[in-house]
C-alpha cells in the first residue's frame, strides 16, 4: 500500500479503524487458543 493511501486512511480516521482491527483480532486470537 502507497503512503499516500495510508495518509488519507489516518486521516480519515485511524482511531476506529484501528479498534475494529484489533476487535476483530482479539475475539479470533481467543478462539484460537
Amino acid at each position: 500500500m502507497p503512503e499516500s493511501s495510508v495518509s488519507s486512511e489516518q486521516k480519515k480516521g485511524p482511531a476506529p479503524a484501528n479498534t475494529a482491527c484489533v476487535f476483530l483480532v482479539l475475539p479470533s486470537s481467543k478462539d484460537q487458543v
